[in-house]
């Protein structure tokens, strides 16, 4: 898995390639279009399908955690970090 700054992700596995691209939409809201790259050229395979499957599932459970984690950042007992890079 790679970033590409400031925006794209690209996971690669093995027979496919999957890419997100990120893009803010207000202070606390974020756009996310992705997809999926591979050498199969027929999206109706089934192991093609199987993969897309897997990807809306795990992308579904990260969507969950870090909504929460987000809702987390807005409440009182958020304390805050130093932030990367800061000395």
């Amino acid at each position: 898995m790679f970033n590409i700054f400031p925006s794209f992700v690209v996971a690669v596995v093995a027979n496919y390639t999957l890419f997100l691209c990120l893009r803010p939409n207000g202070a606390d809201k974020v756009s996310i279009r992705w997809g999926v790259c591979g050498l199969k050229t027929d999206p109706t395979d089934p192991e093609v399908v199987a993969y897309v499957d897997l990807s809306k599932a795990f992308n579904a459970e990260d969507k969950e955690k870090l909504e929460s984690l987000q809702q987390a950042q807005k409440t009182r007992f958020f304390a805050g970090g130093r932030a990367i890079g800061a000395g």
